[in-house]
This record gives structure tokens, sequence and C-alpha cells, in this order.
């Protein structure tokens, strides 16, 4: 399970679980689950979905803002990528079979 996984199910990040469902890339700063949404966790080698900056970096959110607003088809295959990682391992059947299963765990560890 995506170490953010949880964050997300109870809304922290909303839109960047449902927008690359729809192609979108995301250039977002680096903070909460942001990280592993848009570069995928230690299991995922689809590549990037987007770019990650330092909070507050406004030179860098600059330069990535006209890297990826240059370059088309870069931001087609980030979607694409951001499309399937959410395909991946952020869907509704994906949380309810985690949630099962840690409950299982922590069934087994009353015993």
């Amino acid at each position: 399970m995506p170490t953010c996984g949880r964050l997300i199910e109870i809304g922290l990040c909303p839109k960047m679980k449902n927008h690359p469902l729809c192609g979108w890339i995301f250039i977002t700063t680096d903070v909460g689950c942001c990280r592993e949404l848009i570069y995928g966790g230690s299991n995922d080698d689809l590549g990037p979905a987007g770019a990650v900056v330092a909070p507050m970096d406004y030179e860098q959110m600059a330069k990535e803002i006209i890297r990826l607003g240059k370059n088309f088809p870069l931001r087609r295959k980030m979607g694409q990528v951001g499309w399937q990682r959410v395909k991946n391992g952020y869907t509704y059947e994906y949380f309810i079979d985690s949630y099962r299963k840690i409950f299982q765990q922590l069934e087994g560890a009353e015993k």
C-alpha cells in the first residue's frame, strides 16, 4: 500500500488522486504524499507524472511550468503515467483490500 494511501482516502489529496485519471499532470511542492504520487513508490517504475519542487521555491516552480509548458510530448507521457499510477494503486478496490488486510493483521495481533 502506498504510504499516503490512507491520507488520500480521507481527502487530504483529492485532486491529485482524481485528476490523473483525466491525464492531468501536476507541478507540486514536496509536502505530504505529493512526491509519491508524482514519482511513485518503491515498487513503481512508471516514471514521473509531473514535477515536485521545494516549498516556497517559486523560481523552480516557474522553471517547471515553462519546461512542461513547452514540451507537449513530455506532458502527454506524464499524463499517461499518472493515469496508470492511479489505476494501479489508488482504486476503490485497492483501498478496500488494503484496509481488509490491515484489519486482518490487527485481528491476528489481538489473539
